[in-house]
């Protein structure tokens, strides 16, 4: 978490590494998907609550990966955790049940997305729940407003 947090601050102060990416040894790359990995089902419920929308990934991807290809996040950040365009609301508490714990950094990025307080307990950053055959059936829904503070870090 500590090397994310360095990371961040010297792109934020315009330091950029010569090969123009982030070194490799900081954080894991996604892993690749393998095309018979399990299927995962899930819905989301539009800002409106009007509208659910049935999605399918596979196992290993992240729920930001679907939501980013069907164009209804932004996912600044490529699912890096170093932002909170991705926030999504888990409403069911026996569906929260069946997610990791939130760790200290995707709670200090949900503090920033801009519903989080109507609802902490269910506030979730997708690009850190992986699907899994446990999560199959997940219900999230998707807030009305997204806040991209990566707009405005000067470059």
């Amino acid at each position: 978490m500590l090397r994310r947090r360095i990371y961040q601050q010297l792109m934020r102060s315009k330091i950029f590494f010569s090969s123009g990416s982030r070194p490799t040894d900081w954080w894991p790359d996604k892993p690749e998907i393998a095309v018979n990995a399990p299927e995962v089902h899930f819905s989301v419920m539009l800002p409106s609550g009007n509208s659910t929308i049935e999605l399918v990934g596979r196992e290993g991807q992240t729920i930001e990966d679907i939501l980013r290809d069907q164009g209804l996040i932004e996912a600044a950040c490529d699912g890096n955790c170093q932002c909170s365009t991705c926030h999504v609301f888990v409403p069911s508490v026996d569906d929260r049940q069946r997610l990791p714990p939130v760790e200290e950094f995707e709670l200090d990025m949900l503090e920033l997305a801009s519903e989080y307080e109507h609802d902490p307990d269910a506030s979730r950053l997708s690009c850190q729940l992986t699907l899994s055959p446990k999560l199959n059936g997940l219900r999230i829904r998707l807030p009305s407003k997204w806040t991209n503070y990566m707009d405005h870090i000067p470059y």
